[in-house]
C-alpha cells in the first residue's frame, strides 16, 4: 500500500479535516497529513470517530502525535488512568502560568485603598479560619486589579466580572466571591459602587 501525504483543504474543524482524508483515501492509498502538529493517519476505512478520539489525546499530550490508522475501539483502564493523570497535570501547569502571571500583574498594582482599620477588624474575626483569609486574599487582588484598570480611565461596571475572573484561578465558590463582595462593599474605596453594579447586574439578568 502505497502513503502519501494529503494536504487539507477547505476545512474549519480537525472533524472535518479527518473526514475529508478518509474520503481522499483508496484500498492502495494510505494518506498522512499534519492537523495541528499531530500526525494523522488514514485508510479508506478508518473510523473517522477513533481516530478524532486519538488526535485530541495527541493533542492534549496524552500520547505520541501521531494516530491512526486504526485506533483500538476500546481504551483500557489504564489507558485512561493515565489520560487522566496528565490532563490534571496539565490543568496545574496551567493554574501555575496564571498564578506567575497574576502575581506579576498584581505587583504592578496600586495598593488596594481601603479603611484600614475596617479591613484590620475584619480579618482578626476570621484569624484562625483559612478559607477566609483565602477570600480576603480573593477581595484584595480584585481590588487592586480593578484599581489598576480603573487608573486607566475604565469604568467600573465594565471591568467588574472580568476581573473577578482573572483573579480567579483556584475556582471559588459562588459564596466565597459574595462573601468578597460584601468584605469589598465595607472596606473597599469602590465598594459601595461595586455592590450596586453587581446588584443592578442581577436583577437585569432576572428580568
Amino acid at each position: 500500500m502505497k502513503i502519501r501525504e494529503f494536504e487539507v483543504l477547505g476545512c474549519t474543524t480537525i472533524d472535518q479535516a479527518i473526514e475529508q482524508m478518509i474520503n481522499a483515501a483508496d484500498k492502495e492509498t494510505t494518506l498522512i497529513s499534519e492537523l495541528s502538529s499531530v500526525y494523522v493517519i488514514v485508510n479508506y476505512n478508518s473510523e473517522k470517530r477513533l481516530i478524532l478520539r486519538d488526535w485530541h489525546r495527541a493533542a492534549k499530550g496524552f500520547i505520541g502525535n501521531s494516530v491512526g490508522p486504526y485506533p483500538k475501539a476500546q481504551l483500557s483502564a489504564e489507558e485512561l488512568a493515565n489520560d487522566a493523570r496528565i490532563e490534571a497535570e496539565n490543568e496545574e501547569w496551567k493554574k501555575a502560568k496564571k498564578r506567575i502571571n497574576l502575581n506579576r500583574k498584581i505587583e504592578s498594582c496600586p495598593p488596594m485603598e481601603k479603611n484600614k482599620e475596617e479591613w484590620s477588624n475584619l480579618l482578626k474575626q476570621h484569624k484562625d479560619k483559612d478559607f477566609i483569609l483565602n477570600i480576603f486574599k480573593y477581595a484584595e487582588n480584585w481590588a487592586r486589579l480593578m484599581q489598576l484598570e480603573i487608573s486607566k480611565g475604565k469604568k467600573l461596571s465594565e471591568i467588574a466580572e472580568s476581573t473577578s475572573k482573572e483573579v480567579n484561578i483556584n475556582g471559588i465558590s459562588e459564596f466565597e466571591h459574595s462573601y468578597a463582595v460584601l468584605i469589598l462593599s465595607d472596606t473597599w474605596k469602590y465598594g459601595e459602587d461595586l455592590i450596586n453594579i453587581l446588584k443592578s447586574s442581577h436583577l437585569q439578568q432576572t428580568k
